[in-house]
């Protein structure tokens, strides 16, 4: 679209019409925009427009700055590939950046390891308000031949515990415990770790297909975390799956619903 055109339409009056008059206009509007439309950033497909929110919409995004595409899938693809790798691996470097900081000395390690009764007290004799142990000093204790098995509390039993149990921890305590137990059993599985939707395989995040919401609070973890509960999908995409609604969303659905189908043959 050119910039005359869009200033035409961006300026459009609709003074003294009636309703009747305005429905007409809008309908002029919107095929002067399909003669001249906005094309997908990804695929280069014309970008054709049947009501007057679609063009709205298409006029806001692009007086924004941004990119407009044909579908959710093509602007998770075109993100993620512009961008999405090096806003991973910065977000990657900051993480580092914090576990550099946990760089103990090896006397320090060993000290607060013996005064230890529980991971949890060891993490707060070294400083940590961390409630998790890292990779980094699971590794340092392994070097330094300290068993950490002597003070880790037994992992909790998934397949007896209910949300509301779970729940009644603590909310960021039950949904950190819940999003890693979905991890986990999604590793082993050792399905697909790429996106069912756009196929992004940087970095996926494990999805629940029947929102964690959604289950009474009698349901156990291990039914909310079953196999068939979980699909992986990029951060784009699982935003657009949990957070919006409508075509996008839908677009996700399919995906996710036909990748299930796949798994499942």
């Amino acid at each position: 679209m050119n910039k005359r055109l869009f200033k035409k339409l961006k300026n459009w009056s609709y003074n003294g019409l009636s309703n009747e008059e305005k429905i007409k206009s809008h309908k002029e509007k919107i095929k002067l925009y399909n003669e001249d439309p906005f094309y997908c950033k990804h695929c280069g497909k014309a970008i054709l427009i049947e009501s007057f929110d679609e063009l709205k919409d298409r006029m806001k995004a692009y007086e924004n700055g941004n990119n407009i595409f044909c579908s959710s899938s093509h602007a998770a693809i075109y993100n993620n590939k512009n961008g999405g790798e090096e806003r991973y691996k910065k977000r990657a470097k900051s993480l580092y950046k914090k576990l550099e900081e946990y760089k103990f000395p090896d006397s320090k390690i060993k000290e607060a390891f013996n005064k230890s009764k529980s991971i949890k007290e060891f993490l707060r004799n070294l400083g940590l308000k961390k409630k998790y142990i890292t990779t980094y000093l699971i590794d340092k204790c392994e070097q330094l031949g300290l068993d950490l098995e002597h003070i880790k509390v037994k992992p909790a039993d998934f397949s007896k515990i209910t949300k509301k149990e779970l729940y009644d921890k603590g909310y960021a305590y039950a949904r950190s415990a819940i999003t890693t137990n979905a991890k986990s059993i999604y590793d082993k599985s050792k399905r697909q770790t790429k996106c069912c939707n756009c196929e992004w395989d940087i970095h996926i995040d494990i999805a629940h297909i029947k929102a964690v919401s959604e289950f009474s609070d009698k349901a156990l973890i291990s039914t909310i975390n079953n196999i068939d509960n979980l699909a992986p999908l990029c951060p784009n995409c699982h935003y657009i799956y949990d957070k919006t609604k409508g075509k996008e969303r839908d677009e996700v659905k399919n995906s996710i619903d036909k990748w299930l189908k796949e798994q499942n043959d």
